[in-house]
């Protein structure tokens, strides 16, 4: 995630656009949230976040039911490369 501004908005001591930079990256790495998040770009936003004494954006967690669900599929073994719908 777009961690550079973050670094350049601290190094020119500009907390207010850290701070924007940090939520933002914090925002784009949660994806739907947690499992489905990225997880070291979370780390690194929170950390400069923390740096910078500022909140964590209040964002909602992974909802399920709001997604499809997966597909079951079977591996062909003859190939090892093809997967076909298991059958219901």
């Amino acid at each position: 995630m777009p961690i550079l501004p973050v670094v350049i908005e601290r190094e020119q001591k500009n907390k207010d656009g850290a701070v924007e930079a940090a939520t933002e990256a914090f925002r784009k790495s949660w994806c739907d949230g947690p499992p489905f998040a990225y997880h070291w770009g979370l780390e690194k936003a929170r950390a400069h976040l923390k740096a910078l004494k500022a909140p964590e954006p209040d964002l909602p967690p992974f909802d399920a039911s709001k997604r499809e669900p997966m597909p079951e599929v079977e591996i062909d073994p003859p190939n090892g490369f093809s997967a076909t719908r298991a059958e219901d």
